[in-house]
């Protein structure tokens, strides 16, 4: 959590208070509102106390700067201003003054600038990496819709139900209002899928349980100031992530997935087994449908075998556990179904290291899954 320390006449307090609210419902940020300039505390002295925190944000008026101020008084705080102490200032004009205009450089704001303001904020501090994954597609939207949605989603969190084209549009203009935009395609994806996908696109190791893995997430979406778009996600999964914390959320209408072939089921087992760093990720969602489709129409079970152990073996480069144990699970019951022990063997040994890794061990093995005894000789007489 960043601080952040206002700077401000007794006069102009309606002014830091408005600005400190939008702030705070769009930042995790402590403000401070002690700092306010007068006979007892000078500007020049305020501002140097505000420079102790993460962030000073000084409303400059008439009020707080009565009469012109020394060179020798304001030089030291450029050099602060330069990141010798770490802090930032940022100035919020809200009348002519003869403060210097060196420090105002490229740092002043207008009184009506809450989003600039906002967006200077977002900037500073130890915010990490800052993802941004929007797959490529059309963006179109009518201004007024877009200014709708902007003061729905980007200035507080929220939430709101958009077509893909629109929540393009959206984005291109706002992204820069977020420390992170990601888009994941979530149709036919279980919530474990969902959580993997999010967990990877916020460079999140997500090695837990499910409950852990979405608590992590929460944590992650309440303490930055993220937008996410869940495009075409079951009412189970946007119910998990309806109230993103400090975040926001665009449920995006996708188009209905292609019903799966053959075709379609060899090409996505080759782009699994294919998938090299850096290449685009398996889509979570069409590997649960293709498997579906596999185990029930097609009835193809060697071809559903062999995706599992594909999509297994990429869950487990990226440290996915909570997706592999569901897709065990699903191949468990499906091999007791079929009476194939040495399948539920196979998916069984996963299933126990799984289970040993989150301090389960006693329910490691299924009883169907475990070795046949040994056969022994009995003697004839």
């Amino acid at each position: 959590m960043l601080d952040a320390a206002f700077v401000y006449a007794r006069a102009d307090e309606s002014h830091a208070r408005r600005l400190g609210a939008y702030l705070s419902s769009n930042c995790r940020v402590r403000i401070d509102y002690s700092l306010v300039a007068g006979p007892q505390l000078p500007i020049l002295e305020a501002v140097g106390r505000a420079l102790g925190s993460d962030a000073g944000i000084v409303l400059i008026s008439p009020e707080s700067v009565p009469a012109a101020l020394d060179r020798e008084d304001w030089e030291p705080l450029v050099r602060d201003h330069a990141g010798v102490n770490g802090s930032r200032a940022a100035y919020v004009i809200l009348g002519e003054t003869q403060y210097p205009k060196v420090l105002l450089r490229g740092r002043s704001f207008d009184p009506s600038d809450e989003r600039g303001l906002k967006r200077w904020l977002l900037r500073i501090g130890p915010l990490g990496a800052r993802p941004h994954h929007v797959p490529p597609g059309e963006a179109a939207g009518e201004s007024g819709e877009i200014d709708a949605l902007r003061a729905l989603v980007a200035d507080r969190p929220g939430t709101a139900s958009v077509t893909p084209a629109l929540a393009r549009a959206l984005i291109e203009a706002v992204h820069d209002e977020f420390q992170g935009v990601v888009w994941m395609d979530a149709r036919g994806a279980t919530l474990a899928g969902v959580a993997g996908d999010l967990g990877s696109l916020f460079g999140m190791r997500l090695t837990g349980e499910m409950p852990s893995n979405l608590e992590a997430l929460r944590s992650t979406l309440n303490q930055y100031r993220c937008l996410m778009a869940l495009e075409g996600a079951e009412p189970n999964v946007r119910a998990e992530f309806d109230r993103p914390g400090l975040s926001s959320l665009l449920l995006v209408r996708g188009q209905p997935l292609p019903s799966p072939t053959l075709e379609s089921a060899g090409a996505l087992l080759r782009a699994v087994v294919g998938w090299v760093n850096g290449s685009p990720q398996p889509p979570t969602g069409q590997v649960r449908r293709a498997l579906d489709w596999l185990l029930k129409p097609a009835g193809d079970w060697l071809l559903a075998c062999e995706l599992t152990r594909a999509s297994l073996s990429y869950l487990r480069i990226h440290d996915r556990p909570a997706e592999a144990f569901e897709l065990v699970n699903r191949m468990m019951d499906e091999s007791i179904q079929r009476q194939d022990p040495a399948v539920a063997r196979e998916f069984g040994r996963e299933r126990a290291w799984i289970l040993e890794g989150w301090g389960r061990p006693s329910e490691a093995m299924h009883p169907f899954a475990a070795a046949p005894e040994p056969a022994v000789q009995l003697a004839l007489w």
